[in-house]
């Protein structure tokens, strides 16, 4: 060994060679989230945006490369948590909670009701039509009713009907409930 060569340790563990190798980059990463968590995202410099993406892949990278060689817990639970946070700040949203609802119920929602306004008004004005004329052939002549609402759907009922008896089918035991979606299932799987 020359003079000018400091001495190397005589054993030095893989987990420390692969920290050595890496650490710099994992404090980088963890001291650009921190300003991101204080909502510096403007003190970045554009530089220091377009490599916070590669920071994050390179932890991500060590994180996989120290669970292959099996090190200490300690450090693949520190780079867990490293790669959680930077994925959230980097990927995730970037505004409160709060501020995603409004947006959503104050400003998305609004512009997409109004975006299908006609084809909701289209529908609407066919489900009105269809229950005025279905009235209205009712009322002028009894014998639409069955032609209009089919055996199976009337379940018994008619218009010959009492009141009593129309609560009775109200007041059924549950049973009927799991009867009636039962038929409601198929009878959807056979419209479509």
């Amino acid at each position: 060994m020359s003079e000018t060569e400091p001495a190397k340790p005589a054993l030095q563990l893989k987990s420390q060679k692969f920290r050595d190798a890496r650490e710099k980059d994992w404090r980088t990463l963890s001291r650009a989230l921190d300003r991101l968590d204080q909502g510096k995202l403007n003190s970045f410099s554009t530089d220091e945006l377009l490599n916070l993406p590669v920071l994050y892949r390179s932890a991500v990278s060590s994180l996989s490369m120290a669970r292959s060689i099996s090190l200490d817990r300690n450090l693949i639970g520190y780079l867990q948590g490293l790669c959680a946070r930077a994925y959230m700040g980097i990927y995730g949203p970037h505004a409160r909670f709060k501020d995603i609802l409004t947006g959503y119920f104050g400003r998305q929602w609004p512009e997409n009701v109004r975006r299908i306004g006609p084809e909701f008004l289209l529908s609407l004005a066919c489900l009105v039509i269809g229950i005025v004329a279905g009235w209205l052939l009712c009322a002028g002549d009894q014998s639409w009713y069955s032609a209009l609402v089919g055996e199976d759907m009337a379940g018994g009922r008619n218009l010959s009907a009492s009141a009593s008896d129309l609560k009775k089918t109200l007041e059924g035991s549950t049973d009927g409930l799991a009867v009636f979606s039962v038929f409601l299932m198929s009878h959807n799987t056979q419209v479509s």
